[in-house]
């Protein structure tokens, strides 16, 4: 993982909002605004992969560490393997990623029934994963895949 390799980033954050067998990944500045990485792309996916997961991801959080450029990654996959979609999935829910000095936290946020582009903030918001960046793109990608797997209850 030469350029990707995200152990090698000091601060970065992105978003990751889901819902049945599309994710939206969005750089974010690390700042305290919080506000997408400019500029924002879009790209369309058919098939992924948890390594392929996984390097969108490791590129979301160099964009957000670079600020200069950011991007906004969207996936769609056809795959009956999609490691996306499971029947325990919950239909639309956003995860938070933060990176700090080596340090990944995957912060899964409940999000507003009745409207869901605001997060309901419960008071014991517990991670789905705090702990020592993954070492390639395919355990990151399965991280990632399993947290958005994961019921917010």
């Amino acid at each position: 993982m030469p350029r990707s390799d995200v152990r090698r980033i000091g601060a970065a954050a992105c978003r990751i909002r889901s819902s049945g067998k599309r994710l939206h990944i969005q750089p974010l500045r690390t700042d305290a605004q919080e506000e997408p990485a400019p500029p924002e792309v879009l790209t369309s996916l058919r098939y992924t992969t948890e390594e392929l997961l996984g390097e969108i991801v490791a590129a979301c959080l160099w964009h957000s560490a670079a600020v200069a450029s950011g991007a906004r990654a969207h996936y769609e996959s056809d795959d009956e393997d999609d490691p996306l979609e499971t029947e325990d999935a919950a239909p639309a829910h956003r995860l938070d990623v933060r990176l700090n000095e080596g340090r990944l936290t995957v912060l899964p946020v409940r999000l507003d029934p009745g409207d869901g582009n605001f997060p309901v903030h419960p008071p014991d918001r517990v991670p789905a994963y705090d702990g020592p960046v993954p070492e390639d793109h395919r355990r990151l990608g399965t991280l990632i895949a399993d947290a958005v797997a994961t019921r917010i209850r």
